[in-house]
């Protein structure tokens, strides 16, 4: 078997564009006495190492971003519930309107709570947000053009009438397409889209 130091000095074709002897003294003691196979090996596992390393940090960064940008969004959304309990000791039927005549209750939940919007993207009612939030008596919300639906998108020929739900169980928001004619899709915020069966 031939060492790393005899090959790295004999091949033109792996160390082409590094002079020999540059090559050679980046090399170890202890990679100049390894057989070719046995070095490969050794820098495959030192690079896996730094790349499980690298993608832990990345991991941790991103869990700390997540951490902050929820936290926000409950600050968010508690401020608006903040808000609505205002409006609604100030107003006697204690919804609040929104445009187009539909009307959204606004459930006041005691407990901090996470936010969660539902935009609409396309269609007669895009840019249209409209807030869930979940209480100890509210875990669903449908979604339809007809007014019996907590999200009337009327209107919209698009919608069915009983088109869509969401649901929140175990601290999860879960969009279920009820049958609906054209489908439901969603977005994984960075604007592709995938059909839910």
């Amino acid at each position: 078997l031939q060492t790393a130091q005899s090959m790295a000095a004999s091949s033109n074709s792996a160390l082409a564009q590094v002079p020999h002897g540059a090559a050679l003294a980046s090399l170890t003691d202890a990679e100049k006495a390894m057989t070719v196979e046995e070095y490969l090996k050794s820098a495959a596992q030192k690079r896996a190492t730094e790349l499980k390393r690298h993608g832990e940090e990345l991991i941790q960064r991103y869990d700390s971003e997540f951490k902050r940008a929820r936290q926000v969004l409950r600050d968010v959304a508690n401020e608006q519930i903040r808000a609505a309990t205002a409006d609604e000791s100030n107003s006697s039927d204690g919804a609040a309107a929104l445009p187009g005549g539909v009307v959204e209750a606004t459930a006041v939940v005691d407990q901090q709570c996470d936010a969660f919007a539902l935009v609409a993207i396309r269609g007669t009612h895009k840019g249209r947000s409209f807030k869930i939030e979940p209480s100890s008596d509210k875990k669903v919300w449908t979604i339809g053009r007809t007014s019996d639906n907590d999200i009337c998108l009327s209107g919209d020929d698009e919608v069915s009438s009983a088109h869509a739900k969401v649901m929140f169980d175990r601290k999860q928001f879960k969009l279920q397409d009820l049958s609906s004619t054209n489908g439901t899709y969603a977005t994984n915020g960075a604007g592709s889209t995938c059909k839910l069966k």
